[in-house]
């Protein structure tokens, strides 16, 4: 009990724990060794990642602006079996569900294409 009582006190005083800082310096240096459009990419991709799991409406967004450049990654590429705008909608389904579940309730209607839609 004093130990709970002791951590919302550091909390509440602005104390936060050593790993976290040390995490954070450490992050930091591995991204100021990287290339300068390596770090970008990084940077924004882990703000998109956070913002779709707080947010999936941001990841529905992004996989609409990506779809279209599914040809072109597929050039510049080759061919894979996944683009960036499948990557995002995958993303972006998967968070809507954990958010979905973790309120407990998932709000599937049932209707005639449910199983033609499982199936496929």
């Amino acid at each position: 009990m004093f130990f709970l009582r002791q951590q919302a006190r550091n909390q509440l005083a602005g104390g936060h724990p050593v790993w976290l800082w040390v995490t954070a310096v450490i992050f930091g240096l591995l991204l100021a060794k990287l290339p300068l459009a390596a770090a970008v990419a990084v940077v924004g991709g882990t703000a998109v990642l956070l913002l779709t799991l707080i947010q999936p409406l941001v990841g529905l967004t992004i996989a609409l602006l990506l779809g279209p450049f599914g040809a072109l990654e597929s050039v510049i590429f080759g061919p894979s079996l996944f683009d960036s705008g499948q990557i995002a909608l995958l993303l972006t389904l998967a968070a809507w569900m954990a958010r979905s579940l973790v309120r407990q309730r998932l709000p599937l209607r049932r209707t005639f294409l449910l199983l033609p839609l499982a199936l496929f």
